[in-house]
């Protein structure tokens, strides 16, 4: 079952407020994000389905470029910058990419 758009937008949205709410605390770097059972499950069905996985990348897309004035340099940057606790898994022999042409994320070969 695939999960609704308003699902993947909410874990979205909720993992990129929680990545700007809260003091600095400069004791060490920051742990990894809080996940809601919601958002565990959406990640978990991300890594099993290519599909669940594009949908959850391109609403995080989405989001950040509402929140920011320009595309991240790599998926990689979802996590650094704390908007995802971790990339979903891709299908062996391809990773996530940043189709800035279309502003989406598309799976490419390695």
């Amino acid at each position: 079952m695939k999960p609704s758009r308003f699902i993947l937008w909410l874990v979205a949205g909720s993992l990129l407020g929680v990545s700007g709410c809260g003091g600095k605390n400069n004791s060490g770097p920051p742990g990894p994000l809080p996940l809601t059972p919601e958002a565990r499950q959406i990640l978990d069905a991300a890594d099993k389905s290519p599909e669940a996985a594009l949908d959850l990348l391109n609403e995080t897309m989405k989001d950040w470029l509402i929140r920011r004035p320009d595309y991240p340099k790599t998926v990689q940057e979802f996590v650094t910058a704390r908007v995802l606790p971790r990339l979903p898994t891709p299908p062996v022999g391809k990773e996530f990419a940043i189709d800035r042409t279309r502003g989406v994320v598309v799976l490419v070969d390695k």
